[in-house]
């Protein structure tokens, strides 16, 4: 059993610009997993969604399709190319032309945000997906009420029946607890605005917060994630 990540984009890339690599996608996934290979599960499948962008998408500026680039698949690699939005960082694979640092494509965190076809895009999946879920899991968001769009849409999903926090105080323990259970007065101002920003919106929720932060939380996260499965 395999677990893979849908980027919702064809092409990763190393910084070598000699090797593709290629997301694994929900018709491969479902290929792989058919029973007539004597297979119902190889793979599970995690979907990555950038409803803002990301500082590794890229668009081409010759033919405006998008790719991702992770460099090395290493943080140190990427922040060396990116440092110098004049530097060429791959060629296109679907025309050929140059990329540069500075073609990376984000929606800007504004009320007053240009929306972006592709992005766009982005978004109508995720919360496609997001209205077939019965588990939430926030990790490291604030969920800050300037975010109406977002506040609409969470406070939308009838279906969700479970939300799990993760934010992050030292000391604090590896825990999921009950969010009845938390004194919201135990924390700093911040942390008391967005568990109180989490109550409001999931009020009719099963809700749960973490204060480990993460990636201290990640086994917890997959001890839930893994009783789905069963």
């Amino acid at each position: 059993l395999k677990i893979f990540t849908d980027f919702n984009c064809e092409y990763v890339y190393t910084d070598n610009n000699k090797d593709n690599r290629y997301s694994v996608t929900e018709s491969v996934a479902r290929s792989v997993n058919k029973e007539s290979y004597n297979a119902r599960r190889r793979i599970v499948l995690t979907k990555l969604f950038y409803p803002h962008g990301a500082q590794n998408l890229f668009k081409c500026n010759n033919c405006a399709k998008h790719s991702m680039y992770l460099g090395d698949f290493n943080i140190n690699s990427v922040i060396n190319r990116l440092s110098n939005f004049e530097n060429e960082l791959y060629k296109c694979p679907y025309c050929g032309a140059k990329v540069h640092a500075y073609d990376y494509d984000i929606l800007a965190q504004s009320n007053f945000k240009i929306r972006n076809a592709y992005l766009e895009e982005i978004r109508i999946s995720m919360n496609t997906e997001l209205r077939h879920a019965d588990k939430l899991f926030f990790i490291g968001y604030s969920l800050p009420f300037d975010d109406v769009d977002y506040l609409t849409l969470f406070k939308s999903l009838y279906n969700v029946k479970d939300v799990y926090v993760v934010l992050f105080k030292k000391g604090e323990p590896n825990e999921f607890v009950p969010a009845d259970k938390i004194n919201a007065m135990d924390f700093d101002e911040d942390l008391q605005q967005s568990i109180s920003n989490y109550k409001k919106v999931f009020a009719n929720k099963e809700l749960f917060f973490n204060f480990a932060g993460f990636p201290n939380a990640s086994n917890k996260i997959l001890d839930i994630y893994k009783k789905t499965l069963i």
